[in-house]
Formats: C-alpha cells, sequence, structure tokens
C-alpha cells in the first residue's frame, strides 16, 4: 500500500479494545490514531525484522527485578497471551502464585512488567488474568504460558494481546521500530 502510494507512512497501529470480546479494536493503516493513546509513543528498534522483535532489558514482578537478560520481546497481535521460554515464563508464574477460577484472588497478584529500553510497561493482575465468561459462569485464567521455542526463538517472549490490549502499538516498518503508547 505504501509503495502504491496509497498511505503516506509506512506504519500501521494496532489497537485492541479492553475487552476480548468487545467492538473498538482497529488497525490503523500509514501511521497512528491519537483518539486510541494517551501521551506519546517510546520507540525501539529492531533487534530483528524477522518478527518485530526487541530487545528486553528485563521483567519485573512488584517491582522487583528478575534478573533475566536476553531476553527477546516479539510483539503479535496474533497471539492471545504471553507466551515465552519457560526459563523466563515460569519464575514469573511461580510468583504471581495460584489464580483462583472462581476470580476471587485477581487483586492479590502482583504487578508485573517489561523493563525495554529503561521504560518500564507495567500490567497489573486485570490485565494477564482473563475473566471468561459463558453460560452464565465467569471463570479467570491466567493468560501467561511457558513455551519452549527451538533455535533462534529460545530466548523469545511472544507480547501477545494481552500487552497490546494495555500498551496500542505502531508498527514503524520504515524506520525498523516498534512503538508503545498508553492505549484509551
Amino acid at each position: 500500500m505504501y509503495k502504491q502510494g496509497l498511505i503516506d507512512d509506512n506504519s500501521f497501529q494496532f489497537y485492541l479494545s479492553k475487552k476480548a470480546d468487545a467492538t473498538g479494536s482497529q488497525l490503523v493503516l500509514g501511521g497512528t490514531d491519537p483518539s486510541l493513546y494517551s501521551g506519546s509513543f517510546q520507540y525501539h528498534n529492531l533487534s530483528s525484522e524477522t518478527y518485530w522483535e526487541i530487545s528486553v532489558g528485563d521483567l519485573s514482578v512488584n517491582g522487583e527485578p528478575m534478573g533475566f537478560s536476553g531476553v527477546k520481546g516479539v510483539v503479535d497481535s496474533g497471539t492471545s497471551l504471553l507466551v515465552g521460554a519457560s526459563k523466563f515464563i515460569t519464575p514469573i508464574i511461580n510468583k504471581i502464585g495460584k489464580v483462583a477460577s472462581d476470580c476471587s484472588s485477581i487483586s492479590s497478584h502482583p504487578n508485573i512488567a517489561f523493563i525495554i529500553d529503561g521504560t518500564t510497561y507495567e500490567l497489573t493482575p486485570q490485565d494477564y488474568i482473563l475473566q471468561v465468561s459463558a453460560d452464565g459462569e465467569t471463570e479467570c485464567l491466567l493468560a501467561i504460558e511457558g513455551a519452549d521455542f527451538p533455535g533462534a526463538l529460545e530466548d523469545v517472549i511472544i507480547m501477545g494481546d494481552v500487552f497490546i490490549r494495555v500498551f496500542t502499538a505502531h508498527f514503524d516498518y520504515g524506520n525498523n521500530r516498534v512503538g508503545f503508547a498508553t492505549a484509551a
């Protein structure tokens, strides 16, 4: 579209509505829509153009750094959860603790954060615990999962919809970077 002259900016913004089953999610082609975020975008250069991959300095739980190094974040709107290498995810899940399926424990869980280029992106338990309703019943599920990827992906955490719902993403193809701003 950019090469055809249909859009002026070689980028797109992905915005997800606050509730997974609600309307309002948008794909903005050719730039960003200021009505979909507050503040300004913080940009991070791609460490690999293959998967919209950025370097993640560390993660923290309740403000305490986990001491991870070599974490690669892949920003992916096609992944519903936060999914990553077990060596990173298992210690975080252990600090989060068991999530009660009846949703009674949500407020007792810690905040988690991604630290990227000195910027902290914090997720609350309300962000990373999904409340799924069906047939008049609601069940809570942890939206963070460990997975062991092969080869070059072994240090990856996929920053999926759980992250993008809180921090709208601007995929700036023209400048090989991705930016995040607080979603409206």
